[in-house]
């Protein structure tokens, strides 16, 4: 392909452009003049010759000189800028030159001359021409200039490309993210690092990706792992264990990937076993959670694997003693990796919590009970570490534990001695007090020392000169506190009365009602041990005094036991029910079907049956609905002992009218067993028509078939049918007129108008009998 030159003198005037030409010499500054002329050359070449001399003429005319060079880059469109078209490419290099040097602050002339630079070979040109725009042209039409900047960088890419995007991070500091990932893209390593290290030094950076430092951190990491080495190693190791230890105090939740990462170095770029052993013991020691632990655990048994399959590789290819010495030392120091796990584990638990009694007592139960001296070195640890006041609860038992360990070999003065030191701890709570105490007796009473134990008791219980100590105000000392331990007096009472001395013993109890602390429980034990002692009447005023401090419903118990117990002294009749009025007079309904019962079993045993009688029929409208059901069986029970048949009926009658059917089932058959056996057939239908009507039961349907086979004829058979066919139809029957004593109503059923013409078809007689 060629190129059509471009004339510079007048040889391509005709004579048709004379009038042009005279319009020229006449007004030369002229634009529209110059554009007649333009307009009137078909030839592009011809074209180019007149805006050259227009520009030249007119040299400030940005239009024309767009227009010109427009056209220069046409006539060059498809030809490469080497080769014989190198010298065109230049000659219009230089007019872009002359034009800018009029035009300078025109941004599109610079864009149009710097995308006309970028595809031609010189780099050096286009490079200082986009410096020469950036300088020349205002701040705020620098961004025209970077995008096609930018453009050319990343074509280039390499050492020049990393050099544009540095000159853009002046410019847009705000990019970093940007420039950080050309020059990774660009393999500038150096620059990269200088990037991290910087966003890594800003606390206030704040990523347009959405990462975090410790993101950033890691691909820096990943980076530095990737540096080609310097001739000095150690230069390069320094550097990196610097930056590891560097981020383990900045980012401690990569505490188990940066130490093992660290190990990993030393093991595959300077095949350092020892020092990688050395990172890998340090890291299980420092981690603070289980997370680093088991990253950190799992990649050193991992590289002790490896290391010990390639030792055994390496003696099965050539055996040497010294490699089964060194494959010897692997194997003991996995071994004790494996053995020590729990251990490490344990260690971890302990730093998150030091005060954790649990851990502590877990720690001592996975050393072994031959190493005595391990145990008690861990105790006395645990002990001196714990501060009582934070320690989680239990941390009664590692003293315990401490104790018992002199005990089982013999040496009781050590044992007691810690039980003196573990009563002056300041235990969180009371209880783990207390617990030390007990156990102190207890170490005494196993040596067969019941009077020592005593003694022991004695001061544990010691009262101070403050009565009105609450056992809750966790203000004051547990010490202070302990003598309001329900726990502690009744182990104490245990010993007094397992001694025999019944003055003391009754002192013991004498001062648990003094110090307001007495239970249900240790007042009926009293009362009972005075019964023992056959002090009956004072066991009495016991319950009595029981009674004016507990009331409903812990009293229940109390008033049950004293009545039982008085009753069976035998003490006089008026004095009973006096106690008994007491109790029925107080009591909740819920619980008072209990005394109701009781009370009337004891006039019935005194012979008056009918006082007995209106005890339950007075109970029935005290008590609670729950228990109307015992009350009335009761009742009947009693009833059944009389001859007062229309009296039994009648309370037969109450009770399946009051208490709903799903309740009264068993009453409802005793009644109908009891008119069956007089006989009263009519009556029996009556009571399951009453029944099945409140609520329709196949066990009621059985009993009635089973009645009227035994009892009853076809047509009672048949009746029974035809009732039940009636209650399973949809029958408005009018139950407001049911008589409760089973009189039928004088009206029959009413039939729904919805079944009036199928039912009027029916013979209510017509019923086939299943028998």
């Amino acid at each position: 392909m060629s190129i059509e030159r471009i004339s510079l003198d007048s040889s391509s005037i005709t004579d048709k452009d004379l009038p042009f030409e005279y319009q020229l010499q006449e007004d030369p500054y002229n634009l529209t003049n110059w554009l007649r002329y333009y307009w009137h050359k078909n030839s592009i070449v011809e074209k180019v010759y007149i805006l050259r001399r227009a520009c030249y003429q007119l040299q400030n005319s940005y239009k024309l000189w767009i227009l010109y060079l427009d056209h220069r880059i046409e006539l060059l469109q498809g030809l490469q800028p080497v080769g014989p078209y190198q010298y065109d490419f230049r000659l219009v290099n230089e007019e872009f030159e002359i034009a800018l040097s009029h035009l300078n602050k025109m941004p599109m002339l610079w864009i149009k001359y710097l995308e006309f630079l970028i595809p031609q070979p010189d780099i050096r040109l286009t490079i200082r021409t986009f410096n020469t725009s950036l300088r020349t042209l205002p701040l705020t039409q620098h961004d025209k200039i970077w995008k096609l900047f930018l453009e050319f960088g990343d074509e280039l890419g390499g050492s020049i490309g990393s050099s544009i995007y540095s000159r853009y991070l002046i410019y847009k500091p705000l990019e970093i993210e940007l420039v950080l990932e050309k020059y990774l893209e660009f393999g500038d390593h150096s620059r990269s690092l200088d990037l991290y290290k910087l966003i890594l030094n800003d606390e206030t950076f704040i990523s347009s990706k959405d990462k975090s430092p410790s993101d950033f951190y890691l691909e820096c990491l990943e980076l530095l792992q990737k540096l080609p080495p310097n001739s000095n190693s150690n230069d390069d190791d320094k550097i990196f264990e610097t930056f590891i230890r560097q981020g383990l105090n900045k980012f401690p939740d990569q505490f188990g990937h940066l130490y093992t990462e660290l190990a990993i170095y030393f093991t595959n770029h300077r095949s350092n076993i020892l020092k990688s052993q050395i990172i890998y013991e340090e890291g299980l020691s420092k981690c603070q959670t289980i997370k680093d632990f088991t990253t950190i655990y799992e990649s050193y048994t991992e590289f002790l694997e490896k290391l010990i399959k390639e030792l055994m590789i390496k003696i099965e290819e050539s055996p040497d003693p010294e490699l089964d010495d060194e494959l010897d030392l692997r194997l003991h120091n996995f071994e004790k990796l494996m053995d020590n796990r729990e251990f490490l584990i344990n260690d971890i638990k302990l730093k998150q919590n030091s005060n954790n009694v649990d851990e502590w007592l877990h720690r001592i139960s996975i050393i072994s009970d031959s190493d005595i001296s391990l145990k008690l070195q861990t105790y006395v640890k645990a002990i001196t570490t714990i501060i009582p006041q934070k320690s989680t609860p239990g941390l009664y038992k590692l003293w315990l534990g401490y104790s018992r360990i002199y005990e089982d070999n013999q040496d009781l003065q050590t044992a007691r001695s810690i039980f003196d030191k573990a009563t002056k701890v300041q235990f969180n709570s009371i209880d783990e007090l207390v617990n030390i105490w007990l156990e102190w007796a207890n170490l005494e009473i196993r040596q067969d020392d019941i009077d020592t134990a005593i003694r022991i008791m004695e001061v544990a219980t010691k009262c101070p000169n403050n009565s009105k100590i609450d056992i809750n105000d966790t203000t004051i000392a547990v010490q202070k506190r302990i003598h309001k331990s329900v726990k502690l007096w009744s182990f104490y009472l245990d010993l007094i009365e397992s001694s025999g001395d019944i003055d003391e013993t009754r002192k013991v109890y004498e001062k648990l009602f003094d110090l307001k602390i007495i239970t249900p429980l240790i007042l009926i034990n009293y009362a009972n041990f005075l019964e023992d002692m056959n002090h009956f009447e004072e066991s009495f005023k016991i319950y009595e005094r029981g009674l004016r401090i507990f009331k409903f419903p812990v009293a229940f118990e109390i008033w049950n036991i004293y009545l039982v117990k008085i009753m069976k002294r035998k003490v006089g009749i008026e004095r009973i029910r006096d106690l008994f009025d007491r109790v029925l007079e107080s009591c909740p309904k819920d619980l008072s079907k209990q005394f109701y019962i009781l009370y009337s079993n004891f006039e019935n045993e005194n012979g008056l049956y009918n006082k007995s009688i209106t005890i339950l029929l007075d109970a029935v409208t005290k008590v609670n609905d729950d228990s109307k059901v015992d009350v009335y069986k009761n009742l009947i029970l009693k009833l059944k002992e009389t001859n007062d048949i229309d009296k039994l009926r009648s309370v037969y009658e109450d009770a399946i009218s009051i208490i709903p059917i799903g309740k009264n089932l068993d009453i409802l058959l005793d009644f109908i067993n009891f008119e069956t056996s007089l006989s009263e057939f009519i009556r029996v239908r009556d009571i399951l028509k009453f029944s099945l009507k409140q609520k329709s039961l196949q066990k009621l349907w059985d009993v009635w078939r089973s009645f009227e086979t035994e009892n009853g004829d076809k047509d009672t058979f048949k009746q029974m049918l035809k009732f039940k066919r009636e209650l399973n139809t949809p029958i408005e029957v009018d139950y407001t007129q049911t008589n409760i004593g089973f009189v039928k109503s004088s009206e029959g059923p009413k039939v729904s108008s919805i079944n009036a013409s199928e039912n009027s078809n029916i013979n209510p007689d017509s019923i086939d009998l299943d028998i």
